[in-house]
């Protein structure tokens, strides 16, 4: 989980550190991303049930907890799908690249560069604060973070690499977005998931 909260200030450094240490997907899954979502879950969840949320141009409202605890319940598990099937995608791609890569960098890659995406959840304890705009800050940081991701850890030729970097950004902040959009849906009652 510290090297989530490294690679939003310091992304450069933080990269290569990981580079180096070459975690396993066990260890990013264990060790960073589910106590990174946890806790990312449980300020969210908490402020959204003593502070409340700003739908639209009404005035915040406390939410239900039931309510509270079916969105966090779907954003956490849509979240592990989310980089699981991005781990995958980004390994197609860098193999149709024709960069030879495992899936565990994949993964270690698209779980670290996604983590400004979950770690601005947080913002979104302020009641007033637009949840698309959380996410745009999280998306931008994790644009900046995989730059230095995927090239550190998926080592592509440099002829290679930027186009990479740009289709393995795109697929997963497009993914990102659209688990944001269901999970929004959930929470604003317009999707109703058995979660």
């Amino acid at each position: 989980m510290i090297d989530a909260v490294q690679v939003v200030f310091a992304p450069g450094a933080a990269w290569q550190r990981i580079a180096l240490a070459r975690p396993g997907v066990l260890k990013v899954w264990l060790v960073g991303l589910v106590p990174l979502l946890v806790v990312v879950s449980a300020v969210e969840g908490y402020a959204l049930m003593h502070w409340g949320n700003k739908f639209g141009e009404h005035a915040p409202r406390l939410l239900p907890e039931g309510l509270v605890i079916r969105y966090e319940a779907t954003y956490f598990l849509l979240a592990l799908l989310l980089v699981f099937v991005g781990a995958g995608l980004v390994q197609r791609i860098a193999t149709s690249s024709e960069v030879s890569t495992t899936y565990g960098d994949c993964f270690a890659t698209v779980v670290l560069g996604l983590s400004p995406i979950f770690l601005a959840r947080c913002l979104d304890a302020a009641p007033s604060l637009n949840t698309w705009i959380c996410w745009g800050i999280g998306a931008l940081l994790a644009w900046r973070s995989l730059y230095h991701g995927v090239a550190l850890m998926l080592k592509p030729d440099h002829t290679k690499g930027f186009g990479l970097y740009l289709l393995s950004t795109l697929v997963l902040l497009l993914l990102s977005g659209l688990i944001h959009f269901v999970a929004v849906s959930v929470l604003q009652g317009d999707v109703v998931l058995p979660v």
